[in-house]
């Protein structure tokens, strides 16, 4: 398949944490499709379509290793079968607390303290994965240096085709595209309430997730997940049907 590529942490599709987000931003990455909103408090349907435009697109995740372009040569089924061989072998990082963070105009949650293995995990995928990445296009470049990027992260840029890898990773999980500084606290109000359940609470990164866009500005879906260590390694039905 063409379009990109993007190695991603989600939990289950019957997480209580999935079923969650996927009714905050009306989107299943899962099931590449829109999915019934909740009523959210004191934020009218229109409000909230606008306020999760961004994130909608990508699908509740963290981002492990960047949405890539395969490189010549690379196929889907080799990815697949490499994520599921470093998955065999991987164990689960737990988060012991899960909050509520601004990211810049952003609203995410987040590990109140990210830990040395959260940091470690993230690396090694990126590494490990890089093979498998085109370089980018001059475009590409040249629309991420709009940015207000340190000198590290131009290398970073430079380096792995991203620039918030290695020591500048920050895990988080998007909720909403940016957000004006009025809007904030109705914002954060709103999610504190809808995810209420969940916030203050540990998460298991436990798993891999490998999702596809197929082409520019598409939705992206899940294509395989591979569960870390002892746990049983999985592929969604999708994948056999998408390649």
């Amino acid at each position: 398949m063409s379009g990109r590529y993007a190695i991603y942490y989600t939990p289950a599709v019957d997480d209580p944490l999935t079923q969650l987000a996927e009714s905050w931003l009306g989107y299943s990455v899962w099931r590449g499709d829109n999915v019934a909103r909740a009523q959210v408090a004191n934020l009218a349907p229109e409000q909230m379509i606008r306020f999760t435009e961004a994130p909608r697109r990508y699908g509740f995740h963290a981002t492990l290793k960047p949405p890539m372009r395969l490189a010549d040569g690379m196929t889907c089924e080799e990815l697949m079968a490499d994520i599921a061989r470093f998955a065999e072998s991987a164990d689960p990082v737990v988060m012991e607390t899960l909050v509520l963070r601004w990211i810049g105009p952003f609203l995410a949650l987040v590990p109140e303290n990210q830990t040395s293995a959260l940091d470690s995990l993230a690396s090694e995928v990126v590494s490990q994965f890089e093979p498998y990445r085109a370089s980018l296009k001059p475009e590409e470049v040249a629309r991420r240096l709009q940015k207000d990027l340190s000198p590290r992260q131009v290398e970073m840029l430079n380096s792995w085709g991203y620039p918030y890898v290695h020591e500048e990773f920050r895990y988080h999980m998007t909720l909403t595209s940016p957000v004006e500084e009025g809007d904030r606290p109705m914002i954060l109000a709103a999610a504190e309430k809808h995810f209420e359940a969940i916030i203050g609470r540990p998460l298991v990164i436990d798993q891999l997730v490998l999702c596809h866009e197929a082409k520019p500005g598409d939705p992206f879906v899940v294509v395989s997940s591979h569960k870390f260590a002892s746990q049983t390694t999985s592929q969604t039905s999708r994948a056999s049907a998408a390649i």
